[in-house]
């Protein structure tokens, strides 16, 4: 079965590859890294909208084009989704569940037609030959 898992594996490392292009701040230099109390798991003081809002802004002024895609770690996605600014949109037109959908319903307006969540996770070798579990941030 060797055959079998080369595309997967070709798959796998265009995928690592991707996310190390994706995270590198010196290649996308249109990012912000909230801290303290903006960052999304603070629910009560972030404010969500006006940071993708600000974001898709920067983007179109820095490239005369209106970003289409938006890409989130699994973990960033879960602390969205339970986001009450989310939820609070959402609630009379679902079951109190943010999909990726339902994001890209409520960022339409801003050009937002793809949305992608990293979810994969790949076994890396620690020093001593142990393999343990790592977020590739890849998408899936």
């Amino acid at each position: 079965m060797l055959i079998a898992a080369l595309p997967k594996n070709e798959m796998l490392g265009k995928e690592l590859g991707d996310k190390g292009l994706l995270t590198d701040t010196s290649i996308i230099t249109q990012n912000t890294t909230l801290s303290g109390r903006s960052q999304w798991s603070d629910y009560g003081n972030s404010n969500l909208f006006k940071d993708i809002k600000t974001a898709v802004l920067q983007a179109r002024a820095a490239s005369f084009k209106a970003p289409n895609t938006i890409t989130f770690s699994q973990d960033v996605w879960l602390q969205l989704v339970d986001h009450p600014d989310f939820l609070d949109r959402i609630k009379w037109s679902n079951l109190g569940v943010v999909t990726e959908a339902d994001f890209l319903r409520l960022f339409a307006p801003y050009g937002i037609a793809r949305v992608l969540v990293g979810r994969r996770c790949v076994t890396a070798p620690s020093k001593v030959r142990r393999p343990s579990l790592a977020r590739s941030g890849a998408r899936t």
